[in-house]
């Protein structure tokens, strides 16, 4: 994992108002982070077993969103995900099933990521996520 990326996901996690935060965060990135978030989400897309991932790698990204964003609330919103991704998914196993559903959905609508693509970041998790960062 990229110790900047890892230190700007550990940014918004600690920050009361993260979403505040990641936009904070994706105004000072250089133009090689923004282009590692923008990776990272292409892998996301690129493995999330949808049809989503039939499709060319920047389509695909476009498609990603529930709709179109300015490039920085899309920059806060990768790096939202990718918290809550990281510090989250693992308290979602003890959740039954249809309060783990809600609460995917509650972070797409958060992040302004479709709901497949919120799930695979979720599946991959901590361990899975550190492999593409």
């Amino acid at each position: 994992m990229s110790e900047t990326l890892k230190d700007h996901i550990d940014e918004v996690w600690q920050s009361a108002d993260g979403y505040s935060k990641a936009i904070s965060i994706a105004r000072r990135m250089s133009p090689e982070e923004t282009e590692s978030l923008k990776e990272v989400l292409a892998n996301l897309v690129r493995n999330s077993r949808t049809e989503l991932s039939a499709i060319s790698d920047d389509e695909g990204v476009r498609n990603a969103f529930i709709t179109p964003k300015a490039e920085e609330e899309e920059f806060a919103s990768i790096l939202l995900l990718l918290m809550l991704a990281i510090h989250h998914s693992d308290g979602l196993l003890f959740l039954p099933p249809n309060l783990r559903q809600s609460r995917i959905r509650s972070w797409a609508e958060q992040t302004g990521f479709k709901e497949a693509v919120v799930r695979e970041a979720l599946r991959l998790g901590p361990e899975g996520l550190q492999k593409i960062l």
